[in-house]
């Protein structure tokens, strides 16, 4: 069966997206949404306090819009990994770059001392900006156009999901799991 088909049945994946601080793996969440893969119904989206003394710099805050005192009162990433666990319990986790959003979701959670197990395993996550790249047949990276904020991006990513769904099974490589999990 063709692997979007099997990804937008219920309760089988879910699209998720972080914004960060910045890159790097010292960089902090500082927001992240979810939607339904099946029918796009938004499971989490909330901003996220990057911590005491870390600011959001000027470049970031150029790329998605995101401010200081946009997350001042928003809950830290201790409060909020707990819903980001349940939202993806079970379930396939599909993002548009998902090397770095696996690398940032997985890395936070451990500097919190939580077992990320099921998170870590490439096989949990699926990439879509490399199905993209299959389904042109080309090997450049292409933006998504989701406005760089966490549920703006989910959205369109999922847009993207049902675009694939249209592609003939035959024209796809057979899935295949992301790199390997993050050390």
């Amino acid at each position: 069966m063709h692997w979007a088909h099997d990804m937008l049945q219920p309760g089988v994946a879910c699209v998720l997206d972080v914004e960060t601080t910045g890159l790097g793996p010292t960089d902090r969440v500082i927001e992240v949404a979810a939607v339904d893969a099946h029918d796009g119904s938004v499971l989490i989206d909330t901003l996220v306090h990057p911590g005491p003394d870390i600011t959001i710099p000027a470049g970031a805050t150029r790329v998605h819009g995101i401010t200081d005192s946009m997350v001042a009162s928003a809950r830290p990433w201790s409060a909020v990994l707990p819903e980001v666990l349940a939202t993806v319990d079970r379930r396939v986790v599909l993002a548009y770059n998902s090397d770095f959003d696996r690398r940032m979701t997985v890395g936070h959670a451990r500097a919190l001392g939580v077992d990320p197990s099921r998170l870590h395993s490439a096989q949990a996550w699926q990439c879509l900006m490399k199905r993209r790249s299959m389904w042109l047949g080309t090997t450049t990276r292409l933006r998504l156009g989701g406005r760089h904020r966490a549920l703006g991006d989910a959205v369109a990513a999922r847009d993207l999901l049902l675009s694939l769904r249209e592609r003939p099974s035959h024209t796809l490589p057979a899935p295949q799991p992301d790199r390997k999990p993050p050390e």
